[in-house]
């Protein structure tokens, strides 16, 4: 019978940790797709680093120690940036497919990416993209219209400032 030996459950974690961001990693690189939620990859990034920090041995904590801590402090500043970021999920009428879209502030601007989820837990790229002023929010602020066009295909009219239309189809 496999049994785990307490001092090293930290390493099998941080073995753990690793392989799970590398796969997402390859996963994003290769096929377009991110994991959902605005602080998921965060918390795996901390996990990893946290838990080689617990792993490290005694002759490695030199070397592991200061840059698993900077490692940490520069997320901590990535996060902070993300503080202002929403993540909206909108069904389409159908309930077939959701709509997610990332409205990220970035000086004085609104920038809304749009994304499809996929396969429950990540989000693809639609490749739009629209601008707004600071003060206009359309996704968070429900200032927008989703029309079924089609059976895969939905005509998004975001009312407001912007005053824009676009097709949306999630075939691609």
């Amino acid at each position: 019978m496999f049994r785990l030996k307490g001092h090293k459950i930290p390493l099998y974690l941080f073995c753990v940790f690793l392989i799970i961001r590398i796969a997402l990693l390859i996963l994003e690189l290769s096929y377009g797709l991110k994991l959902l939620g605005l602080y998921s990859i965060d918390i795996i990034n901390f996990c990893t680093l946290i838990s080689s920090l617990v792993a490290a041995r005694k002759r490695w904590k030199t070397i592991v120690y200061p840059i698993s801590l900077s490692l940490i402090v520069l997320n901590l500043v990535i996060l902070m940036f993300k503080y202002d970021t929403k993540e909206v999920h909108i069904k389409t009428p159908d309930n077939k497919n959701t709509l997610v879209v990332m409205e990220t502030f970035k000086f004085r601007l609104v920038q809304s990416d749009l994304y499809r989820k996929s396969f429950g837990v990540f989000k693809k790229s639609l490749h739009i993209s629209f601008t707004a002023n600071e003060a206009d929010r359309p996704f968070t602020n429900k200032e927008y219209t989703l029309t079924q066009k089609d059976k895969n295909i939905v005509h998004l009219k975001i009312d407001g400032t912007m005053n824009k239309e676009v097709d949306i189809n999630f075939d691609k």
